[in-house]
C-alpha cells in the first residue's frame, strides 16, 4: 500500500555512461531507448497492487508507451492471469492482503523463472528489499515512484527479458548447431578408411565400433584400454607405440610412425601413426592409416630394382663371356671338320661344341632379361618356362645325383606369357 506522486527525478542515465559499453549494455540501451510503436508493440506488462490508485496510474503511464498491461489486485487474481498470459515484465507489491508479495514471487518464479519481477516497497527498511532480491527479484522501487523512474526500471526488466530469450534461443540453436557437428563428426569417423580413437590418461580407449571393426575386425568390447592397443601391436613395435604415446602426453605430436598392427584373423597390417595432445595433456587424439598395400608396392619397386642391377650385371657378364665362347665354338667346330676327315672319332669336340651351344642359349636368356623394357604377351606353351627351368638347374642336379622326371600331357593348353 501507498501513494503514488510524480516529482521531478534526477539523472537516469545508465550506470554504464561515460565507460566503453560492452554488446551486452548497448543492446540493453537500445531496447530500453528505441522509439515506443517500435519498442513495446507486443510487450506485456503485470501489475500486482491492492491500491486501485496505484493500479490506475501505473496502468495509465505504461499503456500511453504502447504497453499492454493487466492489473490485479489480490493473489488469486495475479495467479489466473499468470496461466492465462505470459508476461515480459512484473510490477509486483510487497503488501498484499492475506499472503503477502514475497510468497507470491516465489511462485512466480516457479511458475516462470525468467520473468523480471520488480518489487514494490513503502518499507524503508533494506531487510526486505534484500528479501525480494535473494528470491529472485529484478529490482524493487520504493514508494513514492515518479513516472520516469517507473519507466525507465520497466524498460530494463522488458529488455533483460528479451534478452533472456535471446540468450536462450541463440543457446538452443548452437546445441542443436553442435548435436549437428557432432552427428556428422561421429558419421566422419564411423565411415572414414582410417582408424580414428582418442586415449585417455588413465589409459581408457574410445573409438568408433564400427570404424574398429571395419579397420582391423574387432570388436568394441576387445579394445577397452591402451592394453589391447599395445597387445595388438607386433613385438618389435611395442616400444615404439609406447614412447610415441609418452612422448604425445608430454605434449609433442607424434607424426607418421610406421608399425605393424595384427588385425583379428592373425594378419599383420602395416599402419602410419599419428598422435597428438588434447585437452592440456589429460587425452591424446591419434589416427593410424593403412599402409601395408603402400608398403608391398615398395618392397615390388624395390625387388624390381634388385633385377634390373641383376639384369644390368648380367648384360655385362654376357658380353663377357660371349666373345671368348665365340672362339672356343669357332675353333672346335674347325677342329672337329679336321678329325672328321681324317676319319677319327668327335665325340669329345661335339660334347664341347653341345655345351658351348648352351651357354649360348643361357647368356641370350641373361640378355633378355636386362632388357628394361614392356615385351608384348604371346601365346605360350606351358611346357617351354618347365624346361628351361630345369636346363638351368641341369648342372646342379647332376652334380648333387639328383634325378628329375618330367610328366606333362603334350597338349597342354596356351597361357599369355
Amino acid at each position: 500500500m501507498g501513494l503514488f506522486v510524480i516529482t521531478p527525478a534526477p539523472s537516469l542515465s545508465p550506470a554504464w555512461w561515460g565507460t566503453t559499453p560492452n554488446l551486452m549494455s548497448i543492446s540493453l540501451w537500445r531496447r530500453m531507448w528505441m522509439p515506443n510503436h517500435e519498442a513495446h508493440q507486443t510487450q506485456r506488462l503485470l501489475i500486482v497492487d491492492d491500491e486501485r490508485s496505484i493500479r490506475v496510474t501505473f496502468h495509465d503511464i505504461l499503456t500511453s508507451q504502447g504497453y499492454a498491461v493487466d492489473v490485479a489486485a489480490d493473489v488469486e487474481s495475479a495467479l489466473a492471469l499468470l496461466e492465462a498470459h505470459t508476461f515480459d515484465a512484473i510490477l509486483l507489491d510487497i503488501v498484499l492482503p492475506r499472503v503477502n508479495g514475497i510468497m507470491l514471487l516465489e511462485r512466480i518464479k516457479a511458475y516462470d523463472p525468467g520473468v523480471p519481477v520488480v518489487m514494490i516497497t513503502g518499507d524503508p527498511h533494506l531487510a526486505t528489499a534484500t528479501e525480494a532480491l535473494r528470491l529472485g527479484a529484478y529490482d524493487y522501487l520504493q514508494k513514492p515512484i515518479n513516472r520516469r523512474t517507473l519507466l525507465h526500471v520497466v524498460r530494463r526488466a522488458v529488455a533483460t527479458r528479451h534478452l533472456l530469450a535471446e540468450k536462450q534461443a541463440l543457446e538452443r540453436q548452437l546445441a542443436q548447431r553442435l548435436e549437428a557437428s557432432e552427428l556428422a563428426f561421429d558419421q566422419v569417423v564411423e565411415h572414414s578408411a582410417d582408424l580414428i580413437f582418442a586415449l585417455q590418461r588413465t589409459g581408457a580407449f574410445m573409438v568408433s565400433a564400427t570404424s574398429l571393426q571395419h579397420h582391423l575386425g574387432y570388436a568394441r568390447e576387445h579394445w577397452q584400454d591402451v592394453q589391447a592397443l599395445l597387445r595388438a601391436c607386433h613385438p618389435d613395435d611395442v616400444e615404439v607405440m609406447q614412447q610415441a604415446i609418452q612422448r604425445a602426453f608430454e605434449g609433442q605430436p607424434v607424426y607418421d610412425i610406421e608399425l605393424r598392427v595384427r588385425r583379428l584373423d592373425g594378419t599383420w597390417q602395416w599402419e602410419s601413426l599419428v598422435l597428438y595432445p588434447v585437452l592440456s595433456g589429460h587425452s591424446i587424439g591419434g589416427i593410424m592409416r593403412d599402409i601395408t598395400a603402400r608398403k608391398r608396392m615398395e618392397q615390388e619397386i624395390r625387388h624390381a630394382d634388385r633385377l634390373a642391377l641383376l639384369g644390368q650385371l648380367a648384360s655385362g657378364l654376357a658380353h663377357e663371356i660371349g666373345t671368348p665362347l665365340n672362339i672356343i665354338a669357332g675353333n672346335a667346330e674347325l677342329i672337329r671338320m679336321d678329325v672328321k676327315e681324317q676319319g677319327l672319332p668327335t665325340a669329345e669336340l661335339d660334347a664341347i661344341i653341345e655345351h658351348v651351344d648352351r651357354i649360348t642359349r643361357l647368356i641370350d636368356k641373361f640378355l633378355t632379361l636386362a632388357r628394361a623394357q614392356e615385351l608384348p604377351r604371346l601365346p605360350l606353351a606351358l611346357h617351354e618356362p618347365v624346361l628351361d627351368a630345369l636346363r638351368l638347374l641341369e648342372t646342379r642336379f647332376s652334380r648333387e645325383a639328383i634325378t628329375v622326371e618330367v610328366d606333362m600331357p603334350a597338349d597342354l593348353p596356351l597361357v599369355l606369357g
